[in-house]
């Protein structure tokens, strides 16, 4: 196992079982892949991709736990880069604005993406018209588009 661990992740993986197993002694069973990345999708529904289990169980798949969760939960995804941007963790809201955007999902809200020029964008027509400026301005830079004008958008 490559992930650090603090004494609060320690902690709470000796409280977790799994069926009547501690967490610790059912990830060292061996399980299948389909058992793992099963139960990475659960714990991942209510503690998002950064903890202790996501890492590790991503780390036993060999998988990344921003593409899983966003693949799983588009609109919690979305939520999240957008409480990320608003503490300033960049690196982690762009992580998962990329997710939702390979994704064809909306990086703003999480739905799907249906016309070409969202999917170029990764915001939907919606969302576009309320996004932040700066955000516009940086996608469209990105794309070298012009701004959307008449019945296209």
């Amino acid at each position: 196992m490559n992930t650090p661990l603090t004494e609060d992740d320690t902690l709470l993986l000796s409280r977790v079982t799994i069926g009547r197993q501690p967490f610790a002694d059912w990830l060292a069973s061996n399980p299948p892949p389909d058992k793992v990345r099963a139960m990475l999708v659960k714990f991942m529904d209510k503690g998002g991709p950064r903890t202790v289990f996501a890492r590790l169980l991503s780390e036993r798949l060999g998988v990344d736990p921003v593409q899983i969760f966003t693949e799983n939960w588009p609109r919690k995804a979305a939520r999240l880069a957008a409480d990320a941007r608003s503490r300033g963790d960049d690196p982690h809201a762009d992580s998962l604005h990329a997710a939702l955007v390979a994704l064809m999902f909306c990086a703003n809200c999480g739905r799907s993406l249906g016309d070409p020029v969202s999917v170029e964008r990764g915001i939907g027509p919606d969302c576009w018209e309320v996004i932040e400026s700066q955000w516009r301005d940086a996608i469209l830079e990105r794309l070298a588009l012009p701004e959307p004008t008449g019945a296209l958008w």
